[in-house]
């Protein structure tokens, strides 16, 4: 319920932007959004979220200034109907392990559900969090559009963010 409100207040207050990623797919729209330096919170300042939105698989790869050795990023996805469903991926580094997980959010909260080929990856030597996942997992999308964004942690407070992004295919 608290991952619930929480992305859906991301959304609503804003969120991050990201670099490099995987080549695109077929029928992929790609886009990149920038964050002001130093407004960060709680150290961690994003500095760019970069989205490719394909028709069967999402990318997106956030930088962060001074990405530390561990931490929680949620790289999520809401449905541009509503605003308030959606998914996404939490890439998480701890004592130099990497875990990754797609989630769905639905009506009824946050749930963790297998995703084949959900992977991710936590670069500090690159600054980047990347995050890969097949459409086919999620509930909600692909849609023409959708909206994409970037939190730090569980707590939004602490987040750095900036509006989500909105990646529409031509």
């Amino acid at each position: 319920m608290r991952l619930r409100l929480m992305a859906r207040t991301a959304v609503i207050g804003g969120l991050a932007v990201a670099s490099i990623l995987t080549p695109l797919a077929a029928g992929a729209a790609s886009d990149m959004k920038a964050d002001r330096r130093g407004d960060g919170m709680s150290g961690v300042d994003f500095r760019t979220l970069r989205i490719d939105n394909g028709t069967e698989r999402a990318t997106m790869a956030l930088t962060v200034a001074d990405l530390p050795k561990s931490g929680v990023v949620f790289l999520s996805f809401v449905d541009p109907y509503d605003g308030e469903y959606g998914g996404g991926v939490q890439v998480r580094r701890a004592k130099g392990v990497v875990t990754v997980r797609f989630y769905d959010e639905t009506y009824e909260g946050m749930k963790t559900v297998p995703c084949p080929g959900t992977r991710g990856t936590w670069s500090t030597e690159r600054n980047r969090v990347t995050a890969t996942f097949a459409w086919s997992c999620s509930k909600y999308g692909p849609y023409d559009s959708n909206h994409f964004y970037a939190q730090w942690g569980r707590v939004y407070d602490r987040s750095d963010h900036f509006g989500s992004l909105e990646v529409a295919r031509g």
